[in-house]
């Protein structure tokens, strides 16, 4: 098995789970696009679809074993509570979990949802990083060189990494640090071309002259 490829026994690249809500193709693609490589970078305009993607990612690999535990990251603690909302009106079959400063962590979820604030505090033991062989970072673009987040997401020793973001930071030693931790662009979706699907509204640019 290369390093980032899943081990399983299933042809996992085609039996997508199946949610409450049905994949869009370039969704469908984005998501087997991740299970054949493994790890990487996902650049998805606003308005794609992107927690659908993610649930669906790991409801797939969980169905077929091929993680013990995921952490997903998210930037706020807004995000946290959307996430584990929209995972459950999804209708997920994993165990899923929050944890923030007023929500206690439980490992006995298949799936934990947290906040960077929780992971950066002083007081925070992150000894559990070590049995976490999925994880998932949401508006990864925050990760820069240098600051904490992106010394934690290196400390997490599984191939398994996936970076979520809109788009990717400008310096390019920002877009090689992002690479370097998490994996390789794998699949880009421009606000353009959703819109050309009309997945997403047109956008439309008006000059006031006040």
């Amino acid at each position: 098995i290369l390093p980032g490829k899943f081990n399983s026994k299933y042809n996992v690249i085609q039996d997508l789970s199946k949610l409450n809500l049905s994949l869009r193709d370039y969704q469908q693609e984005t998501v087997r696009k991740c299970i054949e490589y493994g790890r990487g970078v996902i650049i998805l305009a606003t308005g794609g679809g992107k927690t659908l993607i993610i649930a669906t990612l790991i409801d797939t690999l969980h169905h077929h074993k091929s993680f013990k535990k995921a952490l997903v990251l998210v930037p706020n603690l807004g995000l946290v509570e959307q996430t584990f909302n929209d995972f459950k009106e999804y209708g997920v079959n994993f165990s899923t979990s929050k944890w923030t400063g007023s929500h206690e962590l439980n490992l006995n979820a298949d799936v934990i949802i947290a906040n960077l604030g929780i992971l950066q505090s002083k007081k925070t033991d992150l000894s559990f990083l070590e049995s976490i062989d999925l994880l998932i970072v949401d508006e990864v673009h925050v990760t820069r060189k240098g600051n904490q987040i992106n010394k934690i997401i290196e400390d997490i020793k599984t191939n398994h990494k996936y970076g979520f973001t809109g788009t990717l930071p400008e310096n390019p030693l920002d877009q090689w640090n992002i690479i370097g931790k998490v994996g390789p662009i794998i699949i880009e979706k421009s606000s353009y071309e959703l819109r050309q699907r009309e997945v997403i509204t047109n956008a439309t640019a008006l000059v006031l002259e006040i």
